[in-house]
């Protein structure tokens, strides 16, 4: 599996370290969605009208918490457990580094963003998309994460990658499975977004309000399984 990074000689598998607590709520979020969705027809219907994203319900009737209750709908097994891998092995690295505030400010935002890129984008296409998947902010994690851990080594099994070149090849298989409905290449969005974002928290002085950076000065990083 992916690693996340760790500091040095922290025990690799020390309890709680990947379920950091928004991590958590998100990783049980997407688990209930999901069965919700499969076991219920009914329960998918009012989850997909209500949680999910268009710009006609969230802005016009003011359902203003559809650009973050979007993110936590999730319908395919092999979506979930991709999107549950990456939050618990890049989303916890992230938020171990911000803390849980910074983080759940980190969500809100790129969930809302990412969420009203897709839905501009599939109105100016043309096409009117239920926006229903956590894939923009996981867009988002990437761009963070290759900011973040710019420069570290990371170990996937016994292969050493870079961490923006890992972040860059999960953007890649992204981008191709969504090929097959080309409007979902707006998630992509997501990654200079959470890039961007990552990169002003290191320079604004309030970062310290949510939370300290727990990264070691140690150039390589362990690996969890």
């Amino acid at each position: 599996m992916v690693l996340a990074p760790v500091q040095q000689h922290e025990p690799l598998l020390q309890p709680g370290r990947l379920f950091t607590p928004c991590v958590t709520v998100l990783f049980v979020c997407l688990i209930i969605m999901y069965s919700v969705c499969v076991l219920s027809p009914s329960g998918r219907d009012w989850v997909m009208s209500n949680l999910g994203l268009t710009l006609t319900s969230a802005l016009g009737d003011l359902r203003l918490w559809q650009f973050v209750t979007h993110a936590i709908i999730q319908i395919g097994l092999c979506g979930l457990l991709f999107n549950l891998g990456c939050l618990i092995f890049l989303a916890s690295a992230i938020e171990r580094d911000w803390g849980w505030r910074g983080f759940l400010i980190f969500y809100l935002l790129m969930s809302a963003l990412t969420g009203l890129i897709l839905a501009l984008g599939a109105a100016a296409t043309g096409q009117n998309v239920l926006v229903a998947d956590i894939q923009g902010f996981l867009c988002a994690v990437f761009g963070a994460y290759a900011r973040v851990y710019r420069g570290q080594i990371l170990w996937i099994f016994f292969a050493k990658v870079r961490a923006e070149a890992l972040m860059a090849a999960l953007l890649f298989i992204n981008a191709l499975i969504w090929l097959n409905l080309p409007v979902l290449l707006f998630w992509l969005a997501g990654a200079p977004l959470g890039y961007a974002y990552a990169r002003l928290r290191e320079r604004s002085p309030a970062r310290r309000l949510f939370g300290r950076s727990a990264r070691s000065a140690s150039r390589f990083k362990g690996i969890d399984f």
